[in-house]
């Protein structure tokens, strides 16, 4: 009809330089398929391109800027974040951390030391291992017996600890053990 809207381009499949330079279509754009708005059913393959700034190659999926972003690669099943346009910014992987080894590492920012790690490689924060029943750091001990200790020379522990073999909540070193009973 007369109407300018009726004859706006809807679809174009095939040869796209008719359409160079509209929306997202690139000056030399060769062969594809051109549309405002497509509705696919199936499988849908890339190995190069973007979505919404996402840029895709063939093993990963990734968005940074100078301030830093999100790197999903395939072939290295990792997730990393970033506090950077370097990818050599990381200050969060997750997923293989290294032959095949799986879990979450946090290194602090600037200076790419490890400050804390979950999974398979060990688990850690700041420099304490733990398990689902202690913490451990240096002479440190902590764990969910009650007990805190320094082990070494001049060791000490506090205990709320009420086994048989033990007083009933002590506090004791190399030197000395005061306990409930006094």
């Amino acid at each position: 009809g007369s109407n300018a809207e009726s004859t706006k381009r809807r679809a174009r499949l095939g040869d796209l330089s008719g359409v160079a330079g509209e929306g997202p279509v690139p000056a030399s754009p060769g062969f594809g398929l051109y549309s405002e708005n497509v509705y696919l059913s199936g499988t849908i393959t890339a190995s190069a391109g973007t979505i919404a700034g996402w840029i895709i190659d063939e093993t990963s999926l990734r968005k940074n800027d100078s301030n830093g972003g999100i790197y999903i690669s395939s072939g290295n099943e990792l997730i990393r974040i970033l506090t950077g346009s370097n990818f050599n910014s990381t200050i969060i992987d997750i997923g293989d951390l290294g032959t095949n080894q799986f879990g979450i590492l946090g290194k602090e920012t600037g200076t790419g030391n490890t400050i804390f790690k979950l999974g398979e490689l060990g688990n850690e924060i700041a420099g304490w291992t733990f398990t689902n029943t202690s913490f451990n750091g240096g002479r440190m001990h902590m764990n969910k017996g009650g007990y805190i200790s320094s082990s070494g020379a001049g060791g000490w522990m506090i205990s709320s600890s009420n086994a048989a073999t033990d007083p009933v909540g002590f506090i004791s070193s190399s030197k000395f053990k005061v306990s409930a009973d006094g």
